[in-house]
């Protein structure tokens, strides 16, 4: 057998868990999928402000998630403004928000088009990409295996963003 949903409508609130802030994204439409032998999916179409973004959400087949309920593979995808962002790993179950570690990819044309969506003057430099592994830990965010190119300039290294202090 298999389930199918539809969305319509509604709201999405990602929320930072030391400082509480919130980005809340419109959902559109969208849908969830459940098949056999496939991996359960959640597509979503939405909005954040007025920029349109695409997000798909895909984990282990519910028939894998029952065989080995510790863990579960997990693909995430977003385009917005003419980036892609992409995390793919494996989560162990119940999910934690400081046990969350990903690779991840984010990459587009030019740092520019990313204006709109994040509200700050950027170059028009490009096209960009950055591959690292993306941990969430309690003090905020972590990139480590950082490999960053915008255009023809390279960076490499560890990131580390604190939301875990007084601002």
């Amino acid at each position: 057998s298999q389930l199918g949903v539809t969305l319509k409508g509604g709201q999405w609130t990602l929320q930072d868990p030391n400082t509480g802030a919130k980005l809340p994204i419109e959902i559109v439409d969208g849908g969830m999928r459940v098949a056999p032998e496939q991996p359960m999916s959640l597509e979503v179409n939405g909005k954040i402000d007025q920029t349109p973004v695409a997000f798909i959400i895909q984990g282990t087949s519910l028939a894998d998630l029952v065989n080995q309920p510790e863990a579960m593979t997990v693909h995430i995808g977003a385009d917005a403004a003419g980036a892609k962002l992409t995390l793919d790993g494996r989560l162990a179950l119940p999910i934690h928000s400081q046990d969350a570690s990903l690779e991840m990819t984010f990459e587009g044309a030019s740092l520019d088009s990313l204006e709109e969506l994040i509200h700050v003057d950027l170059p028009p430099f490009g096209p960009y990409l950055l591959n690292a592994r993306f941990a969430i830990v309690k003090t905020g965010y972590e990139l480590s295996n950082l490999h960053l190119k915008v255009g023809s300039s390279q960076l490499d290294g560890t990131m580390k963003l604190d939301t875990s202090g007084a601002k």
